[in-house]
């Protein structure tokens, strides 16, 4: 069965900062026209930074979306002409202060294709080295270490919701198995 979707018409309804809203007008493979609404955001990176005790480094950040915080790894949104390793690396930088070795890319993922575009790329990040901060002006972050069991841990109990940060690891088990 042909399940192509055929646009008639796109229109974008709200172009903000991060992410932008689209309605498009297409025929299904049947003929019928309906409307879609996707939402349109740039490709972005998240990174698995583990450092020689087998600790992760986490984020605690609070989410004006769901009123409260969130805990997550470190991740970001590529920039123009930047590949996604050098976004992993740049937000790796900014948000954390740490600087990798080793970087090791752990495959991606489509969060939601239901009614987004956006497409996240996992990287695991070792041979740390601290260096400097550099937080955007609305970003307020508590950085700090967490034993991987007990990020594994935490997420298995449903106290880590993000979900970017349950794919990375579960990227990373698959890596961690096929690289043994």
């Amino acid at each position: 069965m042909n399940l192509t979707e055929k646009v008639i018409r796109r229109e974008t309804r709200y172009q903000g900062r991060k992410l932008s809203l689209e309605i498009d007008d297409v025929e299904l493979p049947d003929g019928t026209r309906i409307d879609r609404e996707i939402v349109r955001r740039r490709k972005n990176a998240v990174i698995l930074a583990l450092n020689d005790k087998g600790e992760a480094l986490v984020e605690e950040q609070y989410r004006h979306t769901v009123e409260g915080p969130v805990f997550s790894l470190p991740a970001g949104k590529q920039d123009e002409g930047e590949t996604l390793l050098e976004t992993a690396k740049r937000e790796l930088r900014e948000e954390t202060g740490f600087l990798a070795r080793e970087w090791h890319p752990l495959g991606k993922a489509l969060p939601a294709p239901a009614y987004s575009d956006e497409e996240v790329s996992f990287f695991l990040a070792r041979g740390l080295q601290e260096g400097r901060k550099s937080w955007d002006p609305d970003e307020f972050l508590n950085v700090f270490w967490m034993p991987l069991s007990e990020l594994r841990r935490r997420v298995e109990q449903g106290e880590v919701l993000d979900g970017r940060t349950q794919l990375c690891l579960y990227r990373y088990e698959i890596w961690s198995k096929e690289t043994k």
